[in-house]
């Protein structure tokens, strides 16, 4: 499996070390795989996240909001709280509808019909 370290992460995502570092503090990620000497190492999944987050960041979503989403997430259920969540934040699912290339990082936290019910907008 294929990770990064905390530079390679930050260059990938464009976050600093310090947020990266934070995100992990304050619970957004679980903590992150480290090597036998502590350094951090992130997962595509971690990336993944890191992405999504800086999506829904984008949409102006209060970091308390995305630690709940992020809550939603790693408990594998709450599929709908996190549609509502989403659904807040319009922008998010007008990127899954219309294609966007942002698309791919978040629709795997979508329903696939619910997102499909969104209209585009011209």
């Amino acid at each position: 499996m294929t990770t990064w370290s905390i530079s390679e992460a930050s260059a990938k995502t464009g976050l600093s070390q310090h947020t990266l570092r934070w995100y992990e503090r304050i619970g957004l990620l679980d903590a992150v795989d480290r090597t036998a000497d502590g350094r951090r190492r992130y997962s595509e999944r971690d990336l993944d996240l890191l992405n999504v987050f800086t999506k829904l960041r984008d949409t102006g979503m209060p970091v308390k909001e995305m630690r709940r989403y992020a809550g939603l997430v790693r408990s594998g259920a709450g599929q709908a709280e996190r549609l509502e969540l989403l659904k807040q934040r319009g922008d998010i699912l007008l990127l899954v509808v219309n294609g966007n290339d942002d698309a791919e990082r978040i629709s795997f936290h979508l329903p696939p019909m619910q997102s499909s019910r969104v209209a585009p907008v011209s």
